[in-house]
């Protein structure tokens, strides 16, 4: 098979922080042959039903996989009841972080061809494979194992995305902390870094198209403290005009950490999660 396959993000609203980073990385990660296949569908809340399936069966793909969060959870499960009742053969995947949370609930849905649950980077290369090849999808796919981010492909510098008014900037992944509120540490624990190499590169193209904000999406950026202190040296020295949104564990700032910060553009949002030692 050959046909167009569709990346479907549907966001809060268009904003600059409305950016398809999550697909656009997997999509990255996809072999050279496929990812030209590939179209990302970018979709908004305020849209009824009818324009997001207009939109979806206009790519003309066969295979479209939709990217679910809490906030779309509902409108994107009526968008797949639509497509599948529209065009029973198309293959519908769903990943992203209400799917890792509850699977049983997506398979039960019987809606869904196969799940992706946690990181997609290697299991939407096996999905796409199968389907290919006219294989038996299984009703869950997860990588096989945490993903090697020292090899992973940026959508930033393999131009999948463009940087615009604002861009989300991935530095690391997971969380070292099991806070009973938050999801990010649920799975794999611990924390995995992108390379510094990488980030330097990334950081110099938003530089060299004027992006106005940067939200860093990292947990706890100053965790361990060192690594925050890293990081914000490199942008003092790539990026020091571009705004920077962090969020921060405020018993890992030090007064070097505080000085480090006062010396870039941005705005630090900090986290009461206990008032119980």
């Amino acid at each position: 098979m050959s046909d167009p396959i569709a990346f479907v993000s549907l966001h809060v609203r268009p904003c600059a922080q409305a950016v398809a980073l999550a697909t656009a990385t997997v999509a990255a990660a996809l072999p050279d042959s496929v990812k030209s296949r590939v179209i990302q569908v970018d979709l908004f809340l305020y849209q009824d039903l009818e324009q997001m399936v207009a939109a979806v069966l206009g790519t003309g793909a066969s295979l479209v996989a939709l990217s679910i969060y809490v906030w779309n959870h509902r409108p994107m499960v009526a968008l797949a009841e639509q497509l599948r009742q529209r065009c029973p053969q198309l293959i519908l995947i769903a990943g992203g972080p209400e799917v890792t949370a509850t699977p049983q609930t997506f398979v039960e849905s019987t809606l869904f061809d196969t799940l992706v649950c946690g990181e997609g980077e290697e299991a939407i290369s096996r999905i796409v494979a199968k389907v290919d090849r006219r294989h038996v999808l299984q009703s869950v796919y997860r990588n096989r194992a945490p993903l090697d981010l020292s090899h992973q492909v940026s959508p930033w510098l393999d131009g999948r995305l463009s940087p615009g008014e604002g861009v989300l900037w991935e530095v690391s992944r997971g969380c070292p902390f099991r806070c009973s509120f938050c999801f990010d540490a649920r799975g794999d624990h611990g924390v995995r870094t992108i390379p510094f190499s990488r980030l330097e590169q990334e950081l110099s193209l938003f530089a060299a198209h004027r992006v106005s904000q940067v939200w860093v999406l990292d947990s706890t950026f100053n965790y361990p403290p060192q690594r925050g202190k890293e990081l914000l040296r490199l942008i003092k020295r790539v990026a020091p005009h571009l705004h920077f949104h962090l969020e921060a564990k405020i018993e890992f700032i030090d007064e070097e950490l505080a000085q480090l910060l006062s010396e870039i553009h941005c705005s630090v949002q900090i986290g009461l999660q206990s008032a119980n030692p």
